[in-house]
């Protein structure tokens, strides 16, 4: 009979234990995951800030023409799609600019555009959706 308790107690010990293990290990793995997002953050606004400053340079110097634009959106079937090609990577014939494509800030910022106002249009065809057919 001892030995039971003895044993239930050996066990909710070592489960007390293991929980401590686990939290630390999901403690570790969030604060890993917020550090290597973190730099990559900050990485991709180093290059995005680069970018920037080179489009800049060369619109001093060549003006307005000298930065390519994105490829205009489309409408297809009643669904906006955004299309962003390649990077046109050009040289400067006068320097050693790079001249590329607009900069990944405002296309994340586009597509987000685009997303939002996807939900949004959703949501508003559904509630009306629902409330025609009596749901809401």
């Amino acid at each position: 009979m001892i030995s039971d308790y003895r044993r239930i107690i050996i066990i909710l010990v070592f489960m007390h234990y293991l929980n401590i293990l686990i939290g630390i290990s999901v403690i570790a793995w969030v604060l890993i995951g917020i550090k290597t997002h973190a730099d990559w953050f900050i990485r991709v606004f180093a290059q995005e800030s680069k970018r920037i400053k080179d489009q800049q340079i060369a619109i001093k110097r060549n003006g307005y023409q000298a930065v390519t634009s994105l490829d205009p959106l489309s409408l297809r079937k009643a669904i906006v799609f955004g299309y962003w090609g390649k990077d046109k990577q050009q040289k400067d014939t006068a320097g050693s600019v790079s001249i590329c494509s607009s900069p990944l800030v405002f296309q994340l910022a586009n597509a987000n555009l685009i997303a939002f106002t996807s939900v949004t249009v959703l949501i508003v065809i559904s509630k009306g959706l629902f409330t025609q057919i009596g749901l809401s």
